[in-house]
């Protein structure tokens, strides 16, 4: 009987003994291991005597791609920071010296970067230069392939990279001088739009800030995991209607803004202004040129939706009366008292008076 220390012994391991000899031949004997010495023991089953033989252990035919070094430091846009090696192996996994040709990779769940074949020297490929890029969401595989072997496979995750980008969330319309219904919210995303939520790069300082308008509010905060949430920050944007920029921004690793726009509208009525003023103004005659008066919000842009009543009334200067119809409602935010019948006149001694335009009942500011 045959039995083996240091390999897998295979094949038929007895034989019988014939004429005091035990022979093997034909029987399929083999080791299966790690290179090195195999001590082979024969042992006569009947009498116990043992014999004992070693036998050197060489590399068998090549039959897979094995690692020697597996990659790792898995970074977005960046190569691995251990750089895979690559061995042609025999069954057991012994390095086959003399083996040659190319070991080629590729990836899946992303994009590989990088120089993706490496030449196989004295059994080993050796690669240099790989990387990968892509979304961090879920698990990765490298596969590294030699013709008419046993590809070898590792999974890993990709993690994010440096920031490269803002990504803004920002409401399309907003009323002016009044907090945006919905706050803005900054997301810190590295070149592939993965968020950075980690480093010092992920809890910078973002700001916000506006090239045509006055901005207002808590402006800046740090992130936190990659993320600036304004909520409840009061942000809100005051001056003319219309679209409105709202820029975002960084420092790290560099100067980075995004800009986002805002539809600006009217908000809410503050002020009457005399857009056209009373002209040609003869005793007892409606005066040539009727003035137009405009509901304003803070920022002077036209309160189109107002409906409120606008009443003039004259300073007492030498006596004169004010006549016509000296009230009238606005319609779309404009009291243009050009169309009434009864257009507004003075009556009474010449000399110098004042008109003054308010609101009904008050609450406006008024003008003249």
């Amino acid at each position: 009987r045959l039995t083996a220390t240091g390999a897998i012994l295979g094949g038929t391991t007895t034989a019988t003994v014939t004429n005091g000899v035990a022979d093997f031949a034909g029987k399929g004997i083999k080791f299966t291991g790690q290179v090195g010495n195999v001590t082979l023991t024969a042992e006569d089953i009947a009498s116990t005597i043992t014999k004992n033989v070693t036998i050197a252990l060489t590399n068998g035919v090549a039959t897979k791609v094995g690692f020697g070094t597996q990659a790792a430091g898995f970074t977005n846009r960046t190569n691995f920071t251990t750089q895979p090696v690559l061995q042609i192996q025999d069954v057991s996994g012994n390095l086959v010296p003399d083996a040659t040709g190319t070991v080629t990779a590729s990836l899946s769940g992303a994009t590989l970067t990088g120089t993706a074949t490496a030449t196989v020297t004295n059994g080993v490929a050796t690669f240099s230069d790989l990387g990968a890029y892509g979304s961090v969401s879920g698990s990765k595989t490298l596969t590294y392939a030699y013709t008419g072997l046993a590809s070898a496979t590792q999974s890993f995750t990709l993690l994010h990279g440096a920031a490269y980008q803002l990504a803004v969330t920002a409401p399309a319309t907003a009323t002016n001088n009044v907090a945006f219904g919905t706050q803005p919210v900054v997301t810190i995303q590295d070149r592939d739009g993965n968020t950075v939520t980690s480093g010092a790069q992920s809890t910078q300082t973002v700001t916000l800030t506006s090239a045509d308008t006055s901005i207002s509010g808590t402006t800046s905060m740090p992130a936190v995991a990659g993320v600036a949430d304004f909520s409840g920050k009061g942000v809100k944007l005051t001056g003319l209607v219309g679209p409105r920029t709202l820029t975002a921004a960084i420092t790290l690793p560099s100067a980075i803004s995004t800009d986002s726009t805002v539809n600006l509208t009217f908000g809410a009525a503050t002020k009457l202004v005399l857009t056209q003023s009373a002209a040609s103004i003869v005793n007892r005659s409606a005066f040539g040129t009727q003035p137009i008066v405009e509901v304003q919000d803070v920022s002077g842009n036209l309160v189109a939706n107002a409906a409120i009543t606008v009443a003039v009334t004259a300073s007492a200067g030498n006596g004169a009366v004010l006549g016509g119809t000296t009230s009238m409602t606005s319609v779309n935010g404009i009291a243009n008292f050009g169309n009434n019948i009864s257009g507004l006149k003075l009556t009474g001694l010449v000399g110098d008076y004042t008109l003054t335009f308010a609101k009904s009942g008050g609450g406006l500011t008024t003008d003249s």
